[in-house]
């Protein structure tokens, strides 16, 4: 359980109000504001840079023990409070831990605190972390904001994402078993039989898995023996070596139901009749834990051949759940796409989405302004991909990943709109991160007002002038540090 002092962004805490930094740290800030030079058009960036912010953390209480098996992950954005309107949607989508940085005046933060506990969704959520960063200047100190959000999580993997997206429904649990290195957690990966191929029967012992995730599986029927349960979002109902009949709703864009013996009577094992999934998407979703198989057969084919059948696609599932993030450098790509609707129906499996894709109802992310920003996750390969791919980093790519809770920060020099992201994957890309695209998750962003920093970067030219120069000045300070390999960005800058 937390709830934080008002600090100074690099101090430490204060009284209420007040900025309090460590000796040395206010030597060092006076140094470098002394050398900057006030004649200089692009002095207001520059000063950014060094401008110290009070900051109230975990504004509001806040209760989050990470996972035991170590594949816990905090989505992590910034806003501010013309955005605010997102963070119920936000909260309905991702059921994990969440680490916002606001940046908001005095006035505005009590206007939060009214509309938080007006809200009967984020009152009833303890795990999102809120960091107000308190105004000061003339700049939205994007990257500050998503350093102050990253630094306040407690779990061992992060989202970085936007304010302005909705991940998939079920990615928390998607992501998490992306990243597990050993045994599947409780959702379990079954090839569905595509269409026009010959129905089966398969049945399987299940046990009792933790808890199942609300978006995925809720208050579906259960029978055991002509006795009618209910599973809930606790979980199924356990017994020790107790068999179970299970019909799964819609999940992944795969429909499961329950089938019955060829003499049309139950029986104590599970079967699972009529698997039917759109080709785009070959897993359907269970909220359980396959232990062993009984007996299979697969419309003519035997019960071996569909073992087999089995174990490729265990091999398969195998190649995703070691990605191993926990001793790699990899960076997890979540496709991002875009609306242009403000009331969407949001697609509950890549299924869905793909069509949405060819009606144009979605579009990816920024196809119409800046297509270079994601070209490099290659929306062709991943519209027909079921495992993770390996993509190269590009100019200007800035895709919304999953990494490591200990990946390098943002560069504060980036303020407003222009290179903020982009800096951050050069930056991972130069320390030899992997970028990997995950073939089943995706995020979408939502319509709104143009910010008034992109508004500025629009009309002013000053403003695109100072943000040229700081673009050069980051690349000759990548060069500085990481030698030869910085080259290509200074190439591949050139060539774009």
């Amino acid at each position: 359980m937390l709830s934080g002092p008002v600090t100074a962004v690099g101090g430490s805490a204060g009284p209420p109000g007040q900025a309090v930094l460590k000796p040395h740290r206010c030597l060092q800030l006076q140094k470098q504001l002394s050398e900057l030079d006030e004649d200089d058009l692009c002095y207001e960036f520059r000063r950014e840079r060094f401008t110290v912010h009070r900051t109230h953390l975990y504004f509001l209480h806040y209760e989050h023990e990470p996972a035991a098996d170590g594949t816990d992950v905090t989505l992590v954005a910034q806003l501010s409070m013309d955005r605010l309107q997102m963070l119920e949607a936000i909260c309905k989508h991702w059921e994990g831990p969440i680490s916002l940085a606001l940046y908001l005046s005095d006035a505005e933060a009590q206007q939060f605190l009214r509309y938080a506990q007006g809200s009967e969704v984020l009152m009833g959520r303890h795990n999102v972390g809120y960091h107000i960063v308190y105004k000061e200047g003339q700049f939205y100190p994007v990257n500050l904001l998503r350093n102050v959000a990253m630094k306040h999580t407690s779990t061992p993997y992060m989202f970085l994402s936007d304010i302005d997206f909705l991940p998939m429904y079920g990615l928390y649990e998607y992501l998490r078993g992306e990243m597990q290195g050993g045994a599947v957690r409780s959702l379990v990966r079954t090839q569905c039989l595509p269409q026009g191929q010959p129905q089966g029967h398969v049945r399987m012992q299940l046990e009792a898995g933790p808890q199942a995730p609300s978006s995925i599986l809720s208050n579906t029927p259960l029978q055991d023996r002509g006795r009618q349960q209910t599973l809930t979002e606790g979980g199924m109902p356990t017994g020790s070596g107790s068999w179970r009949r299970i019909r799964a709703g819609h999940a992944g864009g795969c429909r499961c139901t329950a089938g019955k013996t060829g003499m049309g009577q139950p029986v104590p094992s599970l079967i699972l009749t009529n698997l039917i999934f759109p080709e785009a998407l070959g897993w359907c979703w269970l909220c359980a834990t396959i232990t062993r198989m009984r007996t299979a057969t697969c419309g003519r084919a035997s019960g071996a051949s569909f073992l087999e059948h089995c174990g490729r696609q265990s091999q398969r599932q195998k190649s995703i759940v070691q990605l191993d993030l926990a001793s790699t450098k990899k960076a997890m790509i979540v496709p991002a796409f875009e609306t242009l609707r403000y009331r969407l129906s949001f697609p509950k499996s890549k299924a869905e989405l793909l069509s949405m894709l060819d009606m144009g109802t979605l579009f990816t992310f920024r196809y119409h302004v800046w297509t270079k920003g994601h070209a490099p996750t290659n929306f062709a390969k991943w519209r027909t991909a079921t495992t993770p791919y390996r993509v190269e980093w590009e100019a200007d790519f800035e895709p919304y990943v999953v990494v490591r809770r200990d990946c390098p920060e943002y560069d504060r020099r980036f303020v407003g709109f222009g290179w903020n992201k982009v800096a951050h994957i050069m930056e991972l890309d130069a320390q030899e991160y992997e970028f990997t695209v995950l073939p089943n998750a995706y995020m979408i962003h939502m319509p709104h007002a143009p910010s008034f920093d992109i508004t500025k970067f629009r009309s002013n030219k000053q403003y695109r002038v100072c943000l040229k120069t700081l673009k050069e000045e980051f690349q000759q300070d990548m060069s500085r540090r990481h030698g030869f390999a910085a080259l290509k960005y200074l190439t591949a800058e050139n060539n774009s």
